[in-house]
C-alpha cells in the first residue's frame, strides 16, 4: 500500500499548498497519487485504483464501492467552497478528453504543477520510475528527466534532479499555490550546482560516460530550442499533437530550458 506521508505535510515554516491542509487532504492526495500511476484516467479508473490500494489487493472492487467513491472523487475536482478548492480549479489536474466507455466520462491527468505536487510526496523508487514515465507524455521537464533516466540510471536522475527538487520543496521554496515561474531560477540553479559538484567529485571512467550523456541530452543543435525539444521528446505525431494542444505549459517550457542551460553551464565550468 502507498505511504501518504508527505513533504508538503511536514513543512513547518511555509505551507505552499493550502488545500492539502483541509479536511479533504487524504482523498486529494489519493487522487493525485492515482493519476501519477495511471497517467490519464476517468473518475472510475481512479476509484478502482484507490480501492485496490486501500485493500492491498488486486481483486476487483464491487460496483457499489466504485460508484460511492467515484462520487466523492468528482467532488474533489471542482470548487465546493472557498475553503475547499477543487483540484482542477487549483491547476493540479486537467481534463484531457472524453472516454469512449459508457456515458463518455471525462478523462483526467496531472498538470505540470500536479507533477511537482507528486514530488512532494514520499514515493518509493518503483512509484518514482512509473511516475516519471507517465509524466514524460505530458511535460517537457519530465520527458527530459525520463530521457536522462533511460540513458543513465534512476539513481543518477534522483541525485541530479529529483532529490534537489524535493529538497527545495521541503524548504517551502516551490510555491505551487503562487506563481510557479518565481521558483524556476531557484530549481534550475540548484540542480546545476548539484551536477557541477557531482562532476568534480566523480570523474571516473563510468561516471564520465554518464556525465557526457546528460550533457548531450541537454544540448540544442537547432536555433529554435522549443521546436527541437518537442521533436526530440515527442517523436510520434500523436504525442506531439497531444502535448501542444492539451498539455503545453509555459512554466514547464521555461523550467526545461533553464534546467538544460544550467546543466550545460555546470559541465562547461568543470570540463573545458
Amino acid at each position: 500500500m502507498i505511504d501518504y506521508d508527505s513533504l508538503w505535510f511536514t513543512m513547518k515554516s511555509k505551507k505552499p499548498v493550502k488545500f492539502l491542509y483541509n479536511k479533504s487532504r487524504k482523498i486529494s492526495t489519493e487522487v493525485i497519487t492515482a493519476l501519477s500511476f495511471l497517467g490519464n484516467a476517468t473518475a472510475t479508473d481512479i476509484s478502482m485504483f484507490m480501492l485496490k490500494e486501500r485493500s492491498g489487493s488486486q481483486k476487483m472492487p464491487t460496483r457499489s464501492a466504485i460508484r460511492e467513491l467515484r462520487g466523492i472523487i468528482k467532488n474533489r475536482f471542482r470548487k465546493r467552497s472557498e475553503k475547499n478548492p477543487g483540484l482542477v480549479d487549483q491547476g493540479f489536474i486537467l481534463e484531457t478528453g472524453i472516454s469512449d466507455t459508457k456515458n463518455n466520462p471525462p478523462i483526467y491527468a496531472l498538470t505540470f504543477r500536479g507533477c511537482f505536487l507528486v514530488l512532494g510526496f514520499n514515493i518509493n523508487d518503483g512509484h518514482l520510475r512509473k511516475f516519471i514515465s507517465k509524466s514524460a507524455k505530458h511535460s517537457l521537464v519530465f520527458a527530459y528527466i525520463h530521457s536522462v533516466t533511460q540513458e543513465t540510471s534512476l539513481g543518477l536522475t534522483k541525485k541530479i534532479f529529483i532529490n534537489p527538487m524535493r529538497e527545495l520543496i521541503g524548504k517551502g521554496m516551490v510555491p505551487l499555490d503562487d506563481d510557479f515561474k518565481l521558483s524556476v531560477p531557484t530549481i534550475s540553479a540548484h540542480c546545476g550546482n548539484i551536477f557541477q559538484n557531482f562532476i568534480e567529485k566523480n570523474l571516473n571512467n563510468k561516471t564520465v560516460n554518464d556525465i557526457g550523456k546528460i550533457y548531450e541530452l541537454s544540448l540544442s543543435e537547432e536555433p529554435d530550442w522549443y521546436q527541437e525539444a518537442i521533436d526530440r521528446f515527442f517523436p510520434e505525431d500523436d504525442e506531439r499533437k497531444d502535448y501542444l494542444q492539451t498539455y503545453h505549459d509555459d512554466d514547464d517550457m521555461r523550467l526545461c530550458f533553464n534546467l538544460q542551460r544550467s546543466i550545460i553551464s555546470a559541465h562547461d565550468a568543470v570540463i573545458r
